[in-house]
C-alpha cells in the first residue's frame, strides 16, 4: 500500500454555487481508503455565512466530472519508487456540470458527510485505522463545497491504495 496526497490553494468559489473540488476514482479492479481531508477558507469578513462542505463516496448519477488529471505525490516523500505511480484517477474538477443530488451508495457503509465550516477558518479530519472512508472499484469519492458568498479556499486529501 502506498499513500498519496493532493493539495490545492487559491480556489475561487462563486456565491451560492456548488463546486466539486476533487474526485478520486479507483480502477475497476482497485480500491482506495481516504486517510484525511482538510478544507480551509480565508475570508476576512466576520459576518460571512458558513460554507457547506460535503465529502463521500459516489453521487446519484455517478458520472465523473470534467477536469484535469493531476499527479498525486506519494507520502512520505522518501518513497521515491512510488512517487509517480497511482492506479487511481485523480481529477481536479474544472467544470461542475450537473452536480446532481448527493447520496451514499447502497453498497457503501460510508455516508456522505455534510459540515458547515467557518469562512474564517477550516478543518482537517484524520480517519483512524480501520475507520477510513473506503472507495471501492470504480466508485467515485468527491469533495464539494457551497459558499453563500464568494470565497477563496484550499483543500488537502490523503489516501492509500
Amino acid at each position: 500500500m502506498t499513500m498519496f496526497q493532493v493539495s490545492q490553494s487559491a480556489i475561487s468559489l462563486v456565491a451560492a454555487t456548488a463546486k466539486s473540488l476533487i474526485e478520486i476514482v479507483p480502477t475497476a479492479t482497485g480500491d482506495a481508503k481516504i486517510k484525511s481531508v482538510g478544507f480551509w477558507c480565508k475570508s476576512v469578513t466576520s459576518t460571512d455565512s458558513p460554507v457547506l462542505v460535503e465529502y463521500g463516496v459516489d453521487m446519484t448519477g455517478g458520472a465523473t466530472l470534467t477536469g484535469t488529471t493531476i499527479t498525486a505525490a506519494s507520502v512520505p516523500k522518501w518513497n521515491a519508487a512510488h512517487a509517480s505511480i497511482s492506479a487511481t484517477a485523480v481529477v481536479k474538477v474544472t467544470s461542475g456540470g450537473a452536480e446532481g443530488t448527493w447520496a451514499p451508495l447502497a453498497t457503501s457503509n460510508d455516508p456522505v458527510v455534510n459540515l458547515y465550516v467557518s469562512p474564517l477558518g477550516g478543518f482537517e479530519v484524520y480517519f483512524p485505522l480501520a475507520e477510513e472512508q473506503y472507495i471501492g472499484p470504480s466508485q467515485i469519492w468527491r469533495l464539494r463545497v457551497t459558499a453563500p458568498q464568494a470565497q477563496t479556499c484550499a483543500y488537502s486529501v490523503r489516501w492509500e491504495e
